[in-house]
Formats: structure tokens, C-alpha cells, sequence
């Protein structure tokens, strides 16, 4: 039986996995007693191999896939100190919007996973998450990082000093506060942003650095301030009080851009915040 390298590619009918000095002794590539060239194979390519009917695929590193499966009495915030996690991040990688709703049988990440871009290096991706080089290396237990191919999938840490390096993202909470509504349909239409329930007069902070493009009135959104950041991100803070900043002042994460109302068209007090990439809403819970 010939045997077909096949690079990036995992066959649907993949029969089970094997290791690959396990797959090149089965199919008498080498013998089982060769030490040296087990030696020079492990060194060379230090990846899975998935049988298939229609050959060998070469796919990512051999590792147990990271998951949780939650148990009667469990909670999210016992899972998650469990695994030293979190308990926000652990809901981040679920997107699990409500810590309260997991059910037994339902099988929660533990990790964050990346799959390899054309010009991507193993120190590219390292600094993309804000990990060390080796630590990434040891982590996806390989042999040679100069080896990775497009469409491998890379393990991320989920904890580097007790924080998650893959969750700390570009943005951070404009104000702490109870979550009054979610991002996704509502009253029969697309609801484009998050809805913090705060009393008037409580500072708004900016989510990241980057420059205002209006700070004012907008109908429907109340007394409002957008704001342009780097990456093609801008945030949107609505229903305030009062706005602190004009359009074209640059603003620094954190500082204060205005004060919480109950503007415009809303039912209450609270910050409706929203973020867009490329001039569309995401959901904010995927990114603070």
C-alpha cells in the first residue's frame, strides 16, 4: 500500500489516530528497532498522523483536546477554579453570556486554539497572544517550530501569569455594571451593542486608545461618543448625561470620556455600548 503525505489536510474517514513513528512502523517504513531513524523522524516532523482510507494526512501536534464535561453540582465559577482559569475567561471561550445557564453534559474549552495563516511564524503567533516563544513551543509539544504548515491548528495557553494572555484583548470595560441586555435580536430587531444598567452621573471610560469622531447628540442613541481605534475597531457609547470630549481629541484606555445618563430613546439609566470592526457590530462580550 502506497502511502500518500497529504499536508493540511485531515480526511473525513479518518480511522483513529496514531503517532507518527506508530504509522511509519506500521506501514514498514521503519523498523520497530531503528533507533536512529525513530530518532530522525521525531526530529524532522514532529506532528500527528491520521490514518484514513485515502492515505496519511499530516495534521497538528499530538495533544489531548482541552475541555471540561460539567457534572451535576457543578457551577461555572468551580470548573473554572478547577483549572485555574478565570471564571470570565472561561465564559469568553464558551460564549456563554450568562454564568448561571450550563447544564450537565455540556462540554466546555479550556483553551484557545489558533489555526496557522499564509506568513505566519511560530514567533509571529507568539507575540500575536502575548506568550513566550518557548513557552508556546513546550506547550504544543513540538520538536521543530520551523515546521508548521497553514491550517495547523496551535494550542494557546489560556493562563501566563495567572491571567489569560488570549483574552486580554484590545479592549476594557467602559464601566462595571449589571448587564441589562445582550448583543443579538430583541423587540424583533437586531439589538447592536451591550446595555449596562448604571445610575446617572457614573464616569464612562474609553475602551481603548484612539481618536473621537463625534462626541454629541445622535438621535435614538442620546448624547453620544464614538470613537476610531487602530485595527479598523471603533466603540460606540451611548444614552449619557454629558459628553467630555469633542470630535478629533485623541483619548488614552480608561479615561474618562463622559458621564451615564438615560438619553435619547431608553428605558432607564444604563450605557449602551457597542463595538464595530470594519463598520460592523460584534458582539462586545467576545472582545472585553
Amino acid at each position: 500500500m502506497g502511502i500518500n503525505f497529504e499536508f493540511n489536510k485531515l480526511e473525513d474517514k479518518s480511522v483513529g489516530d496514531h503517532t507518527l513513528i506508530d504509522a511509519l512502523i506500521h506501514y514498514n517504513i521503519i523498523a520497530e528497532g531503528n533507533e536512529v531513524m525513530k530518532k530522525f523522524y521525531r526530529k524532522f516532523l514532529g506532528f500527528t498522523l491520521i490514518t484514513a482510507v485515502t492515505g496519511i494526512s499530516l495534521v497538528t501536534p499530538a495533544y489531548a483536546k482541552a475541555v471540561h464535561k460539567v457534572q451535576s453540582g457543578e457551577s461555572l465559577w468551580t470548573i473554572a477554579r478547577k483549572h485555574n482559569l478565570d471564571v470570565d475567561i472561561l465564559a469568553s471561550l464558551n460564549g456563554i453570556y450568562n454564568v448561571n445557564k450550563i447544564t450537565v453534559g455540556m462540554e466546555l474549552k479550556l483553551e484557545e486554539t489558533y489555526k496557522v495563516k499564509s506568513g505566519d511564524s511560530f514567533w509571529s503567533i507568539a507575540k500575536k497572544f502575548g506568550v513566550g516563544y518557548q513557552t508556546l513551543i513546550k506547550y504544543n509539544n513540538l520538536n521543530n517550530p520551523d515546521r508548521i504548515a497553514v491550517g495547523m491548528e496551535i494550542r494557546i495557553p489560556p493562563t501566563v501569569g495567572g491571567k489569560s494572555k488570549v483574552q486580554q484583548k484590545l479592549f476594557i470595560w467602559p464601566i462595571k455594571g449589571r448587564i441589562s441586555s445582550y448583543f443579538g435580536p430583541r423587540w424583533g430587531k437586531m439589538h447592536e451593542g451591550i446595555d449596562v444598567a448604571i445610575p446617572i452621573g457614573r464616569n464612562i471610560k474609553a475602551a481603548a486608545d484612539g481618536k473621537v469622531v463625534w462626541g454629541g447628540w445622535i438621535n435614538g442613541y442620546g448624547y453620544t461618543v464614538i470613537i476610531d481605534h487602530k485595527d479598523g475597531y471603533r466603540t460606540l457609547y451611548g444614552h449619557n448625561s454629558k459628553v467630555l470630549v469633542t470630535g478629533g481629541k485623541w483619548v488614552k484606555q480608561g479615561q474618562t470620556i463622559a458621564k451615564s445618563g438615560n438619553s435619547g430613546r431608553s428605558t432607564g439609566p444604563h450605557l449602551h455600548f457597542e463595538i464595530q470592526k470594519d463598520g460592523r457590530a460584534v458582539d462586545p462580550m467576545k472582545y472585553l
